[in-house]
């Protein structure tokens, strides 16, 4: 009996530390959304962890025109966020194929994702370990905006 008592507080506290881990990730604003949404898709930003490695494009190179130079740095952050963000499309695009997630797009120069899922969606991208962190992304009114 003790040990059955054992296992259970056990398998309790692993269950609390994923989602512990998961709330760490998911912006509150977008969990609160989440909750008050039932199956429908919510608008999101997902930031990945691995930043853009500025030494690895720092390289010293002999460049004929700023241009040039230009265009190799865009080619290259384009490289580096298309490498990070792999696994983490590839589980939006399962995700897509069952309709939990639409509109996915792919952002180099902050190394972020937006797309639209569902809550269920939602969680199962903040268990990935690529990810940082997962906002709502809400629509934003500048003061002098006269729409």
């Amino acid at each position: 009996m003790k040990r059955f008592f054992v296992l259970v507080l056990l398998s309790f506290c692993l269950i609390n530390l994923a989602f512990a881990q998961q709330m760490a990730v998911i912006d509150p604003e977008l969990y609160t959304l989440m909750n008050s949404k039932s199956g429908g898709k919510i608008n999101v930003n997902i930031i990945l962890k691995e930043n853009i490695d500025a030494n690895e494009l720092n390289v010293r190179k002999s460049f004929s025109s700023r241009d040039a130079q230009r265009t190799y740095m865009v080619e290259e952050m384009k490289k580096q966020a298309e490498k990070s963000q792999a696994d983490v499309l590839q589980t939006l695009k399962a995700n897509e194929r069952s309709v939990q997630v639409t509109d996915i797009k792919c952002h180099w120069l902050t190394n972020m994702i937006n797309c639209n899922a569902t809550p269920d969606a939602i969680l199962k991208i903040a268990e990935h370990p690529d990810v940082k962190a997962v906002f709502y992304n809400k629509m934003q009114k500048l003061i002098l905006d006269t729409k």
